[in-house]
């Protein structure tokens, strides 16, 4: 049974507070906490906490609320994050990332007994100190909205693309949980593990000849890269897009105008041509060729599949961490997942379907780290993935059993911690 929900703020229950060690000699004002509810180290400030307490807790790849710069505007969620996002009222010496983007904070200090450095990952919060903050008696239920807590999304780079709209019905976001929540499950298992590349998600699905796409983390692509720009006349002016803006009334017209006479039209006259701008996305470009080789194959074979990816290279810089090695390669797809589309909800296929499909179509897939490796705990499975962070500078490993069913993100907390 596994338990790995990505939940970004929650009441956990403190379980543990271990004395750090830096050059032999224990740290004199924090401490490594641990709680029931996740597998999180997080430093805390020695004797803020006992073992029991509740307190909450913020995971990382959330967004803390930044400080407005207008005083009217600073919420009660400001001021509780204020020693976070302004420590010392100084905005710069933030450790959180791009738009209060909570990540791993490295600590020069040890266990004791060992030499691996500490990662501090979350924040967390005494719940007396968030009560008398925000001024309530009793938490709400939904402690993001009342925290101001956001999800981060990576911004999409490397292109100027057209999009359809929303994802299509019953397509899921592309967002393994963190294998950090993972809580209870049962030993011996295997797994297998492969590279998570710092790029952009990309999904490319087949339904029908009318129901088929690519699309981005949020949003389906148009097809068609290209849009009506402009217009023609018979004698070739050109007439452009133009708001029409009266001072009189404060009142606008959008419409068109002709680039020579300056005349103004409201609506598109009949006897004009079109002129088509095109534009490049490298998904589109990219994609699109991978979309037709899917479509006969699910065509052939009866099927309606959805491939998940991650779109790399020039120009699609990911989190725009500067160590990512991938930043510069010739920009490229590797696929992580094949999902089953044919019941109106995306579904993830066994491993050993998605090889096959890869195989079958051609494509490239994420690079196998551990393939099909026995674990007998979850120690074991993340001293196995941090023995590869030690000589390789990448943003994870994606973590999955042979159904799926047991399918997380492993992060490089070092590589975390320069985003």
């Amino acid at each position: 049974m596994y338990n790995m929900e990505n939940k970004a703020v929650s009441i956990v229950t403190i379980k543990t507070l271990t004395t750090i060690y830096k050059d032999g000699e224990p740290a004199n004002s924090i401490e490594l906490a641990n709680v029931e509810e996740h597998n999180f180290d997080i430093i805390v400030a020695k004797g803020l906490y006992n073992i029991g307490d509740k307190a909450v807790y913020i995971q990382p790849d959330y967004c803390a609320p930044l400080m407005s710069t207008e005083e009217n505007d600073i919420t009660l969620p400001q001021l509780l994050f204020k020693e976070y996002t302004q420590p010392f009222g100084v905005a710069s010496k933030s450790k959180l990332g791009k738009n209060g983007r909570i990540k791993a904070v490295k600590f020069n200090f040890t266990k004791l007994g060992t030499t691996e450095v500490i990662y501090s990952m979350g924040i967390l919060l005494p719940t007396s100190e968030v009560l008398k903050i925000m001024q309530v008696d009793v938490l709400p239920d939904e402690l993001d909205s009342f925290l101001e807590i956001t999800k981060y999304e990576e911004p999409e780079t490397g292109h100027s693309g057209l999009n359809k709209g929303s994802l299509p019905s019953g397509m899921y976001k592309t967002d393994e949980p963190n294998i950090m929540n993972l809580t209870r499950t049962q030993y011996p298992i295997t797994l297998t593990g492969s590279l998570k590349y710092d790029g952009s998600s990309i999904t490319i699905y087949y339904k029908s000849d009318e129901e088929m796409g690519i699309c981005s983390r949020q949003l389906e692509k148009k097809l068609e890269q290209n849009y009506v720009s402009g217009y023609k006349t018979q004698t070739g002016e050109k007439i452009r897009k133009h708001i029409l803006f009266n001072r009189e009334t404060n009142e606008k017209t959008n419409g068109w105008m002709n680039e020579v006479t300056n005349e103004f039209f409201s609506e598109v006259q009949s006897d004009w041509t079109e002129l088509v701008t095109e534009v490049r996305d490298s998904f589109v470009d990219l994609g699109k060729p991978i979309l037709d080789k899917l479509a006969a194959y699910c065509k052939e074979h009866n099927l309606q599949l959805a491939l998940r990816g991650e779109l790399h290279g020039q120009g699609l810089k990911g989190s725009g961490n500067k160590n990512n090695p991938h930043a510069n390669v010739k920009q490229n797809i590797k696929f992580y997942t094949v999902d089953d589309y044919s019941a109106g909800v995306t579904r993830k296929k066994t491993l050993t379907e998605f090889y096959k499909i890869m195989d079958d179509l051609e494509l490239e897939y994420c690079d196998i780290i551990f393939k099909n490796h026995t674990f007998n705990s979850f120690e074991e499975i993340n001293e196995k993935c941090n023995e590869y962070f030690k000589n390789n500078m990448v943003e994870g490993i994606v973590i999955r059993d042979e159904n799926c069913h047991f399918s997380a993100k492993l992060m490089n907390l070092e590589y975390d911690s320069k985003k």
